[in-house]
């Protein structure tokens, strides 16, 4: 199972998926959003979040992900940097931080799409805006079976 830890100024949240089953967004500590899993299954050009890894992230620093604005029209949001933030053996922690156009997305799950990566959902908050610029990150935990452990 890999859980998605959604960081925010105002209310943390978490997504988790398990391989071939429900994926569920919680919001302080309620459920606030369920789908079908199919939906994030690994295949069919889709990201499986059971195998991410800051390793997998890091190539891809300075390319570009596109997804739909708040409005519904396209983006691209760049990939500036992937931060690790090591917590305890078994669990890997990272975040994302994407720049693009100020106010593009909101706090909220978008379908990002990513030449290499395929396309897959996740929870993206604004974190810095300057000018017509702005910043937004995804953070990431996840539990690493003894197999992948360093």
């Amino acid at each position: 199972m890999a859980c998605v830890r959604l960081l925010g100024p105002a209310r943390p949240a978490w997504v988790f998926q398990e391989a071939g089953r429900r994926s569920s967004v919680a919001v302080d500590g309620v459920l606030a959003f369920n789908h079908a899993g199919a939906a994030l299954q690994a295949g069919a050009g889709r990201f499986d979040w059971t195998r991410a890894s800051a390793g997998l992230f890091r190539p891809h620093v300075n390319t570009s992900f596109s997804t739909l604005s708040e409005d519904g029209s396209p983006t691209t949001l760049v990939l500036d940097r992937v931060d690790e933030h090591p917590c305890r053996p078994g669990i890997e922690q990272f975040s994302l931080v994407f720049h693009g156009p100020a106010a593009a997305v909101g706090y909220g799950i978008y379908t990002v799409r990513h030449a290499a990566l395929g396309e897959f959902d996740i929870f993206l908050a604004p974190v810095r805006a300057r000018g017509d610029r702005a910043s937004y990150e995804a953070c990431v935990s996840r539990h690493v079976g003894r197999s992948e452990r360093a």
